[in-house]
């Protein structure tokens, strides 16, 4: 996880090349960063989820998020 102004975001690597630079929560019309690591983390797993499924872009939703109850 990172920490950004207040905020968390993270960072997905494959074979050591950073493939994912989130700082802000996806899906929302502002640069918000999330409230905590968990949330952060929460997202994260589901964004990995889906590039081990072949998901491109791994993109994530509002719906996502609110059934995954990250603060937004």
């Amino acid at each position: 996880m990172i920490s950004n102004n207040g905020g968390f975001g993270y960072q997905i690597f494959q074979k050591n090349k950073q493939v994912i630079d989130q700082p802000f929560i996806p899906a929302i019309n502002t640069s918000k960063g999330f409230e905590t690591d968990k949330d952060a983390t929460k997202v994260a797993k589901l964004v990995i989820w889906k590039i081990e499924k072949g998901e491109r872009p791994p993109s994530v939703s509002v719906m996502e998020l609110d059934s995954l109850k990250i603060a937004r």
